[in-house]
């Protein structure tokens, strides 16, 4: 599946998020394929984004983050492929809202 380009983010933060013991069993059920000791997702603004799905200067978030290159400045997710501006990384005004994250809704 080739995955689409998510455009250029900037102003950008990397939320962790944690999945207690307990309900590991259930998550690993649905997602077999998801590192469950390092799930994260980025929220930040957007400079630019081909589909239009968003336009620039618009907050969002991102689905789980399956891998980040800094040495080409993306992040993958597991829809999408985004283009970040390395100077702006922890300036989205926010800090890690680890799981907090997941109640952010656009």
């Amino acid at each position: 599946m080739e995955k689409k380009d998510g455009g250029n983010i900037s102003h950008w933060q990397i939320h962790n998020l944690k999945f207690e013991e307990k309900d590991r069993a259930t998550f690993e059920f649905h997602r077999p394929n998801l590192d469950f000791d390092n799930i994260r997702m980025v929220t930040g603004t957007v400079v630019d984004e081909p589909t239009q799905r968003w336009k620039p200067g618009d907050h969002f978030r991102s689905s789980m983050i399956v891998e980040i290159d800094r040495d080409k400045n993306t992040i993958e997710t597991e829809n999408t492929i985004y283009h970040f501006d390395p100077e702006t990384e922890n300036q989205d005004g926010m800090p890690d809202l680890g799981n907090g994250v997941l109640s952010i809704f656009y």
